[in-house]
């Protein structure tokens, strides 16, 4: 998988932000809502960008495994720049 500066950058800021924080670790099922900001107009697929928050919620510890995933909801946003996302404990 090819990494863009972009990209790269990015995860940084990621890492950045929860440098300071001490993340929740969740490790049981989970249901999660991801709001996407569109970055352009073009045309664009948001299920391509579900894996990098994803991974990037593994690597900065918020989450165990994306594994744990049961639930997903994705969405795009008008007038939100990057993404947010709501994890909460799975219903199952």
């Amino acid at each position: 998988m090819y990494r863009s500066k972009k990209y790269l950058e990015w995860i940084g800021k990621c890492e950045e932000y929860f440098a300071n924080r001490v993340p929740p670790l969740i490790n049981y099922p989970f249901a999660i809502e991801i709001a996407m900001g569109r970055p352009s107009k073009r045309k664009m697929d948001i299920d391509n960008r579900i894996k990098a928050v994803l991974d990037v919620l593994e690597r900065v510890r918020v989450i165990e495994d994306d594994s744990l995933a049961w639930h997903l909801t994705v969405y795009w946003e008008e007038n939100l720049d990057g993404c947010r996302v709501t994890i909460n404990k799975a219903g199952i």
